[in-house]
């Protein structure tokens, strides 16, 4: 097995990896990927994206990966392997680089498509934690589950504004610990976060007529930031709650509303992610009908710290 720098990879071959991947997305997960792979090769092509392709002696890519150093942090995207040697291989290529020599911390938030990928992580001194990409199907209502309807709602949801990225960031500043932010926040910095969740579409694009907020005289208490990732599915990207304010119904409310304004949209699917240590929400979701249609790892490695994976149950 050979590793290359795909930047000087042949072009036919790389596109081969996004459409295979494009349409293990779209069967597997509902979701849509053709701007993501779009955007990685203009990187790849105008800015000279570094990555790798692991290929066998009749020249087939049997893996890849790209990452990219920002702010300090190297982050490791699209990593995908047909077997635990060509997984381990594409990591020591990036592990023992020269840019991980010149990064503070290294970080993945990737679809676990690589053979062996959460083991070969921890053994390369990440911290891991799965979560779980959840899905229900929709009806004209929303959820298809009849013990949440008909909870009332006692005060109406507040829509998207251009200005609520500043008060949408603080919220989740305050609502995530700095550990779990770091999956999202990398350094810290909320405000970014939650601008390229709106400008961009690396999560699916923004929708402001899916999205709800809940205010009060005391500021932004609650949030459903909501994304489509495909004509027919709807993804909550975040669902957040001021920590004050929970224990109240206010997330299992905010989740259905979400699901009701994706049905009226025409939407068919809801798709959410969850960490595997978050238990209260993964109960919430449980209850609602949501199932896990596929798992994501994050991982993040300090420097040269000790591995340790947070198991699945």
């Amino acid at each position: 097995m050979i590793l290359r720098d795909w930047r000087d990879a042949d072009a036919a071959a790389v596109r081969d990896c996004y459409e295979r991947e494009r349409q293990h997305w779209l069967a597997g997960l509902s979701w849509d990927t053709t701007w993501t792979w779009a955007t990685v090769e203009q990187a790849r092509v105008a800015r000279g994206l570094p990555g790798f392709l692991a290929v066998d002696g009749s020249g087939q890519a049997r893996g890849w990966a790209f990452f990219v150093l920002d702010e300090g942090t190297l982050h490791i995207g699209g990593l995908v392997a047909d077997s635990d040697a060509v997984t381990r291989l594409l990591l020591d290529g990036i592990v023992f680089g020269s840019e991980l020599r010149r990064a503070a911390a290294a970080a993945c938030f990737v679809l676990d498509r690589a053979r062996g990928l959460a083991v070969a992580l921890a053994d390369h001194g990440f911290v891991v934690e799965p979560f779980h990409y959840l899905s229900s199907s929709l009806d004209s209502r929303g959820l298809r589950v009849s013990d949440v309807e008909g909870q009332p709602q006692d005060q109406p949801f507040a829509s998207w504004h251009d200005g609520d990225v500043g008060d949408t960031a603080a919220l989740l500043e305050a609502s995530y610990s700095e550990e779990a932010g770091r999956h999202f926040a990398a350094d810290g910095n909320w405000e970014r976060y939650v601008t390229g969740l709106v400008d961009q579409a690396g999560c699916g694009v923004f929708d402001t007529s899916l999205t709800a907020l809940v205010r009060d005289e005391a500021g932004l208490q609650g949030a459903a930031l909501v994304t489509c990732v495909s004509p027919s599915t709807a993804h909550l990207a975040q669902l957040v709650v001021r920590p004050e304010c929970r224990g109240r119904g206010l997330a299992s409310r905010l989740t259905r509303d979400a699901a009701a304004r994706a049905a009226a949209a025409g939407k068919t699917e809801l798709t959410l992610l969850v960490g595997e240590q978050n238990q209260i929400a993964r109960h919430l979701y449980a209850a609602m009908g949501f199932t896990t249609k596929a798992t994501f790892l994050a991982a993040r490695r300090e420097g040269r710290g000790a591995a340790r994976y947070v198991a699945a149950s």
